[in-house]
């Protein structure tokens, strides 16, 4: 189907039960890094391509309007801003819909599964596109009256299953697509479209130009995240003070059950008695892909501080089967595979040959092997070893000739 008649073809489907009313309100909330055990590196607008994807999102039940509901909806606004080649600014937001499940969280919340990518693979440079930052918003939306989602609600929803995030956002065809979407799912819309509305958080990601993050936000990194949102209990057990988010160490836990863990500092710093946070939380994780490495990094030691032990076994149970590694030529399967091999199971992860830490540079095309092993590692300790075989395919200079 070409852009042309897939747009056409949308459109028709979409324009069905247009209406206006709306309806939200905004809590406080902060964004935290959630240690996972992964080695954090700079994402490079000039050099990488980025990866973002949800884990989930916990909401109490007695705050929120889907205690009798057994579906949830979640609007993800997507902004793309950068330069064209002749330096022109400029910006395309894009609208995807997620229809989910509500579980049963706990006693008192219930979680909201929004897993996997809301950006497949995003090169930040493209035929001299820069593209500077990617903003999120994020709205839960609600059956309304008890009644099911709209026609609109339902088909952006397959849509955004079926049409992976585009690589050329500024296209003035996809740029008709995203208006015209973002458009019929606004709020002007929502009676016809059978919603309720909650706005819940703005997410702004920079990326550096330089690949250097220093004194930089640590939003410009790759990693896990969790918007955590205020709560009337404040500092009690259990509970984060979202405005002194220093006081505490946070961690991630992916058995028995997945969760956020949070301790409060003592008066030295430290922290050992973690447990699951109870403030609501929206988790989310960042990944970053060389594309056309320019000069080596040197290797590094991966210190483990999850609950989750992860073995060579297991990575390889993940990696091997995929389709970006079966398509991956003979040297960089057999570096990856060496790579895994190394890992040491209680403790470190470590690259090289030997069980001696490496200290000399690594080629280029070895960036790579660190960049896909970092986020297979950090898909399979958030519970989300099926989407390592969903990881992109690799650069084509990597590939079986």
């Amino acid at each position: 189907m070409t852009t042309k008649t897939f747009i056409s073809t949308t459109i028709l489907i979409l324009t069905l039960g247009l209406a206006t009313n709306s309806f939200g309100q905004n809590p406080g909330a902060t964004i935290v890094r959630i240690e996972d055990g992964g080695k954090t590196r700079c994402i490079n607008r000039n050099s990488d391509a980025v990866q973002i994807g949800f884990v989930g999102m916990k909401i109490d039940k007695k705050k929120n309007c889907f205690q009798q509901q057994t579906q949830a909806g979640i609007i993800v606004g997507i902004r793309v801003e950068g330069m064209d080649a002749e330096y022109n600014t400029k910006a395309t937001e894009f609208t995807q819909v997620y229809v989910v499940d509500v579980k049963e969280y706990d006693k008192g919340s219930i979680l909201l599964p929004i897993e996997g990518n809301i950006i497949r693979y995003f090169p930040l440079q493209n035929e001299g596109t820069f593209y500077n930052g990617i903003d999120l918003s994020v709205t839960l939306i609600q059956q309304k009256d008890n009644t099911s989602f709209g026609v609109v609600v339902k088909e952006l929803a397959n849509l955004t299953k079926q049409f992976p995030f585009p690589t050329t956002p500024f296209d003035p065809e996809i740029k008709m697509l995203a208006d015209f979407t973002s458009k019929i799912i606004s709020p002007s819309n929502d009676e016809g479209n059978k919603i309720n509305r909650i706005p819940v958080s703005t997410i702004n990601l920079p990326f550096s130009p330089n690949g250097n993050c220093a004194g930089n936000s640590f939003q410009e990194k790759t990693g896990v995240f969790s918007v955590i949102f205020g709560s009337e209990n404040g500092g009690a057990e259990g509970y984060v003070d979202i405005n002194k988010t220093s006081d505490y160490i946070f961690k991630f836990q992916t058995s028995p059950s997945r969760a956020i863990l949070v301790c409060k500092k003592d008066n030295q710093g430290k922290c050992t008695n973690f447990k699951p946070i109870n403030n609501d939380f929206l988790l989310f994780y960042i990944d970053a892909f060389s594309l056309n490495p320019t000069s080596p990094r040197v290797a590094f030691t991966i210190t483990s501080n999850t609950e989750a032990k992860i073995d060579a076994d297991n990575l390889k149970a993940n990696i091997i089967g995929s389709d970006w590694f079966k398509t991956a030529d003979t040297d960089f399967q057999t570096k990856l595979v060496l790579a895994i091999d190394e890992i040491d199971t209680s403790t470190t992860i470590k690259y090289g040959k030997t069980k001696t830490i490496l200290t000399t540079e690594l080629f280029n095309s070895d960036v790579l092997i660190i960049d896909y092993l970092e986020a297979s590692r950090r898909l399979i300790n958030l519970g989300l070893s099926e989407e390592v075989g969903d990881l992109p395919a690799l650069p084509e200079y990597l590939q079986q000739k």
